[in-house]
């Protein structure tokens, strides 16, 4: 319960005009983590498409090796609006 509930905070879209302020608490959560734990990282679901997509923050980029790079070109981008 407790996880869906902080990967639902750290899930929330930020708006270019939000404040750095709102950034605080997830950052926290993300630093209390990461020293409790021990993690390497953590995921969670993404704001645009939270059944099937995740975002990864890194906290030990020496341990993971970037072994190949794709590139795309994204031509067009839909985004059903949710009420939040």
């Amino acid at each position: 319960m407790l996880k869906k509930k902080i990967s639902a905070d750290l899930s929330k879209p930020h708006r270019r005009y939000d404040s750095e302020l709102e950034y605080i608490p997830t950052q926290f959560i993300c630093e209390f983590i990461k020293h409790l734990t021990g993690a390497d990282g953590i995921k969670f679901s993404s704001s645009l498409d939270s059944e099937k997509g995740n975002n990864i923050v890194l906290f030990a980029t020496d341990k993971v090796k970037c072994i190949s790079v794709e590139g795309i070109r994204i031509n067009q981008v839909k985004i059903n609006s949710k009420a939040i």
